[in-house]
Order: C-alpha cells, then sequence, then structure tokens
C-alpha cells in the first residue's frame, strides 16, 4: 500500500506545520537543515503579515506563492526571495502597471531586508492566472 495516499497527508502550508518526517529524517541530526527550516518557517510569516497588511493597497493582487530556497525552507540570511505574484485577469492591468504593482509590493517588503530575484529573471514580473 502507498504511504503517500493511505495516511494523514499534512493539511497545512509546510511553513505552517512541523517538519513532518520525524522518524525518518529527525531534524536534530541535520542542525544545517533544522537552522534553515526554522530560518524560512519565520520569514515566511513576516512575509505573510506583511502582505496581509497591506492587502487592500493590492486589490489586483490574487495570489502570493513562495519559491525557490525559501519555498523548498532551506534558505538562510543570504538567500533571495523568489516570489511568484498572480494578478487578475483585469484586461486594463498592461505591463506598465503590471511593473508599478510589483515596485510597490517589493517597496512594502523592502523593510524586511529582503533580496530580491534577478530583475530580469522569472520571478522579476507578476502573471495573471489566464497565463498561468
Amino acid at each position: 500500500m502507498n504511504r503517500l495516499f493511505d495516511s494523514e497527508l499534512p493539511s497545512a502550508y509546510s511553513a505552517q506545520r512541523e517538519w513532518s518526517v520525524p522518524a525518518a529524517a529527525p531534524l536534530e541530526r541535520y542542525p544545517h537543515l533544522a537552522e534553515a527550516w526554522s530560518w524560512s518557517r519565520g520569514r515566511i510569516r513576516q512575509i505573510g503579515g506583511c502582505l496581509r497588511r497591506a492587502a487592500p493597497s493590492f486589490p489586483q493582487i490574487i495570489t502570493v506563492a513562495v519559491s525557490g530556497s525559501l519555498g523548498r525552507l532551506e534558505a538562510g540570511p543570504p538567500s533571495d526571495c523568489d516570489l511568484i505574484v498572480v494578478l487578475s485577469d483585469d484586461r486594463a492591468i498592461d505591463q506598465t502597471h503590471r511593473s508599478a504593482i510589483m515596485r510597490s509590493l517589493w517597496s512594502e517588503l523592502g523593510s524586511m531586508g529582503l533580496s530580491r530575484p534577478n530583475e530580469t529573471g522569472i520571478y522579476a514580473t507578476p502573471t495573471t492566472a489566464t497565463q498561468l
């Protein structure tokens, strides 16, 4: 029987739950992983809080997902913050407006000291639900 499907799948995002495989890979045996797990979870909580406070200023944003090392909970202080930003399908949001939304979003997140991803990479511009 496949254990992945027959028992208790996590019901929360990984950053919101405890280490899910304590018997197979106890974190105390892997101090670097434990440190990255803890640091990443704390940073994601901070990002979430900042985004919840800023949400009224960004009605076009329907989803923000954390990706990269931070999303895998493997990040540390030198890691950049790869965010996938999904905007509504409103046709009035052209590329200039999308860029302005991202600048404003990063302005909100700037107080956290997050390293921004490469400005020409896939995380530099938002997408829409239809484009996904």
